[in-house]
């Protein structure tokens, strides 16, 4: 079976507050599944395929696609529509984001953690992966409801 993104129900305040708590689910679901691949793949190029892999079922059918390619050894990841994105590098254990405040801040306990803080910011580039965008959804879904 297939993972999809839950589709938005506006008839009711348990429907619409069911959808925010489903959206968070999948966003917990696919950052686990990217931090796992981070965990495993610790060269770009198999990364690449791996990262891919476990995002084809989201992208699916989605007007924002997330891109992966490899580009000299780093990874980016890309929101096909809006450009947004990040990118990716390997320093001893672990895939950090390349930019100077995350490389420099300091080292997590474990590559696990760092792992899923960067397949958090991975998803963060969809819109479904975006928590204020899902929460910003779902207050003018209720906004509504009370307006009719």
């Amino acid at each position: 079976m297939s993972p999809k993104i839950p589709t938005l129900d506006t008839s009711n305040k348990e429907a619409i507050n069911s959808w925010n708590c489903d959206m968070q689910d999948l966003q917990n679901d696919v950052e686990d599944a990217l931090a796992k691949q981070l965990d495993t793949h610790g060269d770009a190029a198999s990364l690449v395929g791996a990262l891919q892999e476990v995002l084809a079922p989201y992208n699916q059918g989605e007007d924002d696609q997330l891109l992966v390619k490899e580009i000299h050894g780093a990874i980016d990841v890309e929101n096909c529509n809006s450009g947004d994105g990040c990118t990716i590098i390997r320093q001893g254990d672990k895939w950090w984001l390349k930019s100077t405040e995350r490389v420099d801040y300091g080292s997590p306990s474990s590559p696990e953690r760092q792992h899923a803080e960067v397949a958090g910011q991975m998803i963060y580039f969809m819109w479904w992966g975006n928590l204020e965008d899902v929460q910003q959804i779902t207050g003018n879904a209720l906004g509504k409801l009370a307006e009719s």
